[in-house]
């Protein structure tokens, strides 16, 4: 195995920037911890958020279920269109009314 000789300058400095360069990624990783990284109680926030939220969309599409129920009748069924319009249906399946709600 080749012992280290700091007979050269050029050795030498290689040798120093080598080590500054390994106490200088030491310091960066020890250091890590301390980012801002979402803590727990974000992330139970984000999930209650979320959660709310998936909550709130259910309950407005059921007003809205029941909303196109009532005006294509109690026997119709109904569809959603493209264009954000409903097509009643009798219920046989003929096309009655395009409505919007």
């Amino acid at each position: 195995m080749r012992e280290l000789s700091f007979n050269k300058p050029r050795e030498l400095y290689n040798s120093f920037l080598n080590l500054l360069l390994v106490f200088l990624i030491a310091g960066i990783l020890s250091t890590s911890y301390m980012l801002d990284w979402p803590d727990e109680i974000q992330a139970a926030r984000d999930t209650a958020a979320a959660a709310r939220d998936a909550r709130e969309a259910a309950e407005a599409w059921a007003r809205f279920e029941a909303a196109a129920q009532a005006m294509c009748g109690e026997n119709a069924g109904w569809e959603l269109l493209a264009d954000g319009r409903v097509q009643c249906f009798t219920k046989r399946g003929k096309k009655t009314r395009v409505r919007m709600l």
